[in-house]
């Protein structure tokens, strides 16, 4: 799974961690349960 993050802070000291997680086609479809048909659609996870 690859994986993006990015650590912003503002001018009072707060953090905020952007990370976008993208799956690949073996977890889409073994554990998303995602057709085969659907394997190459976008799919990320922004926490």
């Amino acid at each position: 799974m690859e994986s993006i993050e990015q650590i912003f802070s503002d001018k009072e000291g707060n953090h905020l961690l952007v990370a976008l997680c993208f799956y690949d086609i073996e977890y889409k479809q073994e554990v998303l349960c995602i057709p085969e048909e659907y394997s190459n659609t976008k799919i990320i996870d922004i926490k």
